[in-house]
């Protein structure tokens, strides 16, 4: 046997290297599959539990083609590739470097199937009928929104509520969203339809209010526009597009997982993104995390601001709709880390918060100018726990943002 292997005098290194190579790849995913197991709860249906399988696979086939030299060597190259890949992006991205992480994430890998779907106006739209089965549960209906079926009833006033994953409330089970928490502390005359999409800005705001705001087959009495933190993302990038095209809307692809790509092999996921990069009709966004962060607000960035305001209430008041602006509210405990961004490219941790505070500024002067409504609530009515992390609100944090805005939008609603 240890001759099989090139471990019996006289040595055969040429068999024994890739042997003795792959027996210690074989030691470490034991210590990360351990690690990840038992200390962190890794389910053994996760990507990355199938990710260590695999790798596994190919360092153990690669021992036992010790015989077959170039065959041996190539199992174990691909096997090292692909543990190398991950681990080294995976701590690069930890450390704050712009590059993601190759490793592949704790979801099942024979998941609930694609959550949205192309748009070619949104870039992406939830898909219809979505159920999710693993984690968080979240259900899209017919109309691709959030939520359960939707059945307006005789008088019944409609309410739009518009923003990204903070309305669509990403970490929030089904029933408990603060639109649905909002529709149930206005009471039974009322119902809160929930157009939040991860990612969505302003622009994204803009066209749905242009041609999906009777998505429920009637225009609603009012539409509540929870926006600010995902047009900070386009902060300081050199010639932004009036309407992030050069971008955020680039990036929503990718975000919202539409283009396929992922799953357990991290080779793969590089090979697949060059093919798609050379091949695939939708751009891939430029790389600003490069540029490193700026200092200060962004003037370009408050003008395309304040124009899609004023371009949100000219569509509503044109249809009778009244539209009231919702400052947003972050977690301002988890901004003043100085730690590098992922989500806002040019943006410090630290300035998020006081960028968006300048948003929510321009959000209630441009609605008071125009005569539309605005809702600005104080920091200091929220803790760190209504948050899970910067700024997605946990159940209580829902709750509580729901109970907060009910009174203004009962009033600023009401017709």
């Amino acid at each position: 046997m240890r001759a099989c292997f090139g471990l019996r005098p006289p040595y055969d290194f040429a068999r024994a290297m890739p042997f003795l190579i792959a027996c210690l790849g074989l030691m470490v995913i034991l210590v990360l599959g351990g690690f990840q197991a038992f200390g962190a709860g890794l389910s053994p249906t996760a990507n990355r539990a199938i990710f260590l399988y695999y790798v596994a696979m190919l360092l153990l086939a690669s021992m036992v083609s010790a015989r077959w030299r170039v065959a041996s060597w190539l199992l174990l190259a691909l096997a090292m590739t692909e543990l190398l890949l991950a681990l080294a992006t995976h701590v690069g991205h930890a450390m704050g470097l712009p590059i993601p992480s190759l490793l592949p994430n704790r979801e099942a890998f024979f998941g609930d199937g694609p959550r949205f779907k192309y748009h070619p106006l949104l870039m992406a739209v939830p898909k219809e009928g979505f159920v999710s089965t693993r984690g968080v549960d979240i259900r899209h209906n017919r109309h691709n929104l959030r939520g359960g079926e939707i059945t307006l009833g005789a008088g019944q006033r409609l309410v739009n509520a518009y923003g990204g994953s903070t309305t669509y409330d990403v970490a929030v089970p089904q029933g408990a969203t603060w639109p649905e928490r909002l529709g149930g502390e206005l009471g039974d005359d009322w119902v809160v339809a929930n157009f939040g999409v991860p990612g969505y800005s302003s622009a994204e705001h803009v066209v749905q209010t242009a041609f999906y705001a009777d998505r429920l087959g009637t225009m609603p009495v009012c539409s509540l526009y929870y926006m600010g933190w995902n047009d900070l993302r386009n902060a300081h990038l050199p010639d932004l597009d009036a309407g992030y095209a050069d971008f955020h809307l680039l990036s929503q692809p990718g975000n919202l997982q539409i283009r396929g790509g992922g799953g357990a092999s991290p080779l793969y996921r590089v090979l697949s993104a060059a093919l798609s990069a050379s091949f695939d009709t939708i751009p891939y966004p430029p790389d600003y995390h490069r540029l490193g962060p700026a200092d200060g607000p962004d003037v370009r960035l408050e003008d395309i601001f304040r124009k899609n305001i004023q371009a949100i209430h000219a569509l509503n008041a044109a249809r009778g709709v009244r539209s009231v602006f919702i400052g947003q509210m972050l977690n301002p405990f988890r901004h003043d880390a100085g730690l590098g961004p992922e989500w806002l490219p040019r943006v410090r941790d630290q300035d998020v918060w006081p960028l968006q505070q300048r948003l929510n500024l321009i959000m209630k002067l441009e609605a008071e100018r125009l005569g539309a409504a605005s809702v600005v609530l104080e920091p200091e009515a929220f803790e760190a726990s209504d948050f899970v992390d910067k700024g997605h609100f946990s159940v209580e944090g829902s709750r509580k943002f729901a109970r907060l805005i009910a009174p203004e939008v009962r009033r600023l609603c009401r017709r």
